[in-house]
């Protein structure tokens, strides 16, 4: 663990998932969402039993998935872990979108991504949409953050094609 982001040990994480715990409670069942294959999921209850949490994450962030995934078994959450299940190298986009369609799906309730520098699967994750859009205080930021990205997607492609 990096000692910058104030978590130092396997206690730290308990603390911090079952903060997260106790501030939400499972909901009844509901479906595995349209267009993600089951058999990508590995879960705690048999195919078609809806699991609450979705967790994923990249090789960076491996280990910090198994222990929370172990912290909300240990609190009675199913869960369905997406991967990644080692160490090597992989690209976290797959495993973010994964946790996100889930989640969208209403497969589970929520989703929990962690990568090695954590930006990455939050972008990748935040491109499905999910819960509806609230407006409110946010609007406006939301809205600079895609003016940018309009602003600079089209020269980004063309400096790949070159």
């Amino acid at each position: 663990m990096s000692p910058h982001c104030g978590i130092h040990s396997e206690e730290d994480v308990r603390a911090l998932v079952s903060a997260v715990v106790s501030a939400v409670a499972p909901e009844g069942p509901a479906e595995q969402p349209v267009g993600f294959p089951a058999e990508a999921v590995r879960s705690d209850q048999a195919p078609g039993v809806r699991g609450d949490v979705a967790v994923g994450a990249d090789h960076g962030g491996f280990r910090l998935k198994e222990r929370i995934a172990e912290d909300l078994r240990e609190h009675g959450f199913t869960v369905h872990d997406v991967g990644t299940n080692s160490t090597e190298a992989v690209d976290y986009p797959d495993f973010a979108h994964a946790v996100a369609l889930l989640v969208a799906g209403g497969a589970c309730r929520w989703g929990i991504v962690v990568d090695g520098a954590g930006i990455g699967s939050c972008m990748a994750a935040n491109k499905v949409p999910a819960t509806g859009w609230g407006e409110g205080r946010h609007a406006r930021r939301v809205e600079k953050i895609t003016d940018i990205e309009r602003r600079y997607a089209g020269a980004a492609r063309v400096e790949m094609s070159a």
